[in-house]
């Protein structure tokens, strides 16, 4: 089956997002969740959650 270049681009997020998110958790277990690192990296979540949400409208 051949994909647009749309659902590649979902799945491609959704893979980085999943990948940031686990990140996020580790650093967050390792360093406390109000560290600046794991602010850092939910702040990096946020905008890959963001564009995800506009390219599905």
């Amino acid at each position: 089956m051949v994909y647009g270049r749309k659902e590649e681009t979902m799945g491609e997020l959704m893979e980085l997002i999943n990948h940031k998110r686990n990140v996020m958790l580790k650093v967050a277990k390792q360093y406390g969740i109000g560290s600046k690192i794991t602010l850092k990296y939910s702040q990096e979540l946020d905008d890959l959650i963001i564009k995800y949400q506009r390219i599905v409208r």
